[in-house]
């Protein structure tokens, strides 16, 4: 979670952080969530995670909506984890914004979502029907869990601003990605990214901080 970073960011010299959601120790401990990771249930672990951030969301939203608001970015960097969020405040704030992250997470033909179904080969074009069928059902609990606190802080139309089904699936789709996706990954050991992967899939190499910097104790 973002909390989990704010005394390294402000000891790196970030000017403002805005830690809008808990961090995750806070939501990945609690007894809901042991149950689903034990279990190895995907989606009884977004719904636990969600509901261990119900009680900070609220308050952490708006902070983000006036941080954001007040600032103004010319282009946001948004997180997988954190998609959702910040593309509707994008999309209500008209700010452009691309994906950023260290995660390689392509819907391709050639990957599966490990350890929930097996992956089969890739001429039998199952592993990205398996991607867009379990990641619909993951982004209509996670819309579920949005909504009303989203329709409270913007005190607009959810659907005009809440990125649907399509647009989520779409701007991680190895085949479909319709713009740039920055990933912090590297190449040194090989093309990590799958052969169905378009243009739009643009590795960076690993983002890491100077060595000067990497003091303290997260490093």
């Amino acid at each position: 979670g973002p909390a989990d970073f704010e005394e390294l960011a402000l000891s790196c010299g970030v000017k403002k952080f805005v830690p809008y959601q808990m961090a995750a120790i806070e939501t990945h401990t609690t007894e809901a969530a042991r149950k689903a990771f034990t279990a190895n249930s995907v989606l009884s672990i977004v719904e636990a995670i969600n509901k261990g951030k119900d009680s900070y969301f609220p308050t952490g939203l708006r902070l983000l909506k006036e941080a954001m608001a007040t600032w103004k970015p010319e282009l946001a960097l948004i997180s997988h984890q954190a998609f959702g969020d910040v593309y509707a405040l994008c999309k209500a704030l008209q700010v452009p914004c691309l994906t950023l992250t260290p995660m390689m997470l392509v819907f391709s033909n050639y990957t599966n979502m490990e350890g929930v179904v097996p992956k089969c080969p890739a001429w039998t074009g199952l592993n990205f029907c398996f991607w867009k069928v379990l990641m619909g059902l993951v982004w209509k609990t996670h819309t579920q869990s949005r909504r009303k606190i989203f329709e409270e802080v913007l005190e607009a139309d959810f659907e005009s601003y809440w990125p649907q089904t399509k647009e989520m699936f779409d701007r991680s789709s190895a085949r479909d990605a319709p713009f740039p996706v920055l990933i912090a990954g590297s190449a040194v050991l090989g093309d990590p990214l799958p052969p169905d992967a378009n243009s739009n899939f643009r590795l960076l190499g690993p983002l890491m901080m100077p060595p000067k910097d990497q003091t303290g104790v997260d490093f």
